[in-house]
């Protein structure tokens, strides 16, 4: 004895018009640029042990072996200055214009 075969209804095509599309919040250029500055301070932090550790290098030795130097400017180079100074006047002239 066979069991009978039970066909589910076919699904109805979906319009694409009629999909709500998630909306997204609009931000002001004031939370784009502090975010960018939030950013870049979490790049130069990442610096602080190894900066923290040259410090202590020379604490110790009084002078700054050839290395040691080398290594420093390694991280002086990495850091985003430029960057930083940008996006912090960057936040200074949202500021002003907010008043």
């Amino acid at each position: 004895m066979k069991k009978a075969v039970t066909k589910r209804p076919a699904k109805k095509a979906v319009k694409r018009s009629a999909v709500k599309k998630r909306a997204v919040p609009a931000y002001s250029p004031l939370y784009y640029d502090l975010h960018s500055l939030l950013h870049t301070v979490r790049h130069i932090a990442a610096a602080e042990d190894e900066l923290c550790s040259l410090l202590e290098e020379a604490k110790a030795s009084g002078e700054m072996d050839k290395a040691t130097v080398r290594d420093l400017r390694r991280v002086l180079e990495r850091l985003p200055v430029r960057e930083f100074v940008s996006e912090v006047e960057s936040v200074r002239g949202m500021l002003g214009r907010s008043r």
